[in-house]
């Protein structure tokens, strides 16, 4: 597979406090990559880091070769890069549809077929009879599936999700992650941010776990050892 979003010695910190350690991850179209770790670990930063929001980077972003770093928030958004980000930061003065439309407002042609309010509705139909209603009236999943939604209107080559499974149910995020795989079978890669290691190997193609902001284990899900997966995730 031919790498599309490639991350070399990333390094994030925030006044003096230093929370990336030059960090290599890289992923292709079509894939899901987990970067797994605990609490504190560095694997929002990690999103911070891609997506130039917060602190001071250094080292290098590459989507499809084009360097991402000292671009803005919405020029890396329009480059190709969607964000789910942790919490979901639904505007609770607009309405469902509005929320997703935000999306479309930062949407590039990438080529393939263009994300509309109409295939957003086809992915998650729950949607659709509540598409008026403020976006903060509906269940967390409901919320997520809008931030989802939101970040596809951009027509992302590369999507993050920072933590979508907060707080959710078993069988909301079964459903979520379903739909995450169906996006990444059509080509989109995604790279999921999660606490829930099981959860993220078992949807994932290939890991990463970060200690400290730096990598301390990675290698394909499949084959993942759980013993050796706690001594990186832990420390230990």
């Amino acid at each position: 597979m031919t790498t599309l979003l490639e991350i070399r010695d990333l390094r994030l910190q925030y006044g003096q406090f230093k929370a990336l350690h030059g960090l290599d991850v890289e992923i292709a179209e079509g894939e899901i990559v987990a970067v797994i770790g605990a609490n504190g670990a560095g694997k929002s930063s990690l999103i911070k880091g891609i997506c130039c929001t917060e602190g001071q980077t250094s080292g290098s972003v590459k989507l499809d070769g084009r360097e991402l770093l000292g671009l803005t928030p919405p020029q890396i958004a329009r480059a190709g890069i969607g964000l789910v980000p942790e919490g979901r930061r639904i505007f609770p003065s607009l309405s469902v549809e509005e929320n997703i439309l935000l999306g479309g407002q930062l949407g590039q042609d990438h080529g393939g077929t263009p994300w509309t309010l109409e295939r957003i509705y086809e992915l998650f139909p729950d949607l659709t009879a509540k598409r008026h209603l403020s976006g903060t009236m509906l269940s967390g999943g409901q919320q997520q599936m809008i931030a989802i939604g939101r970040a596809l209107m951009t027509n992302p080559r590369v999507l993050l999700c920072d933590e979508i499974s907060l707080g959710l149910a078993p069988t909301i995020i079964n459903r979520l992650y379903e739909q995450l795989i169906a996006l990444a079978s059509e080509g989109l890669a995604v790279l999921v941010v999660e606490q829930a290691m099981r959860k993220a190997l078992e949807i994932s193609d290939r890991y990463y776990c970060i200690l400290e902001g730096r990598v301390s284990l990675s290698g394909i899900s499949a084959d993942a050892d759980e013993d050796r997966i706690a001594q990186a995730y832990f420390g230990r």
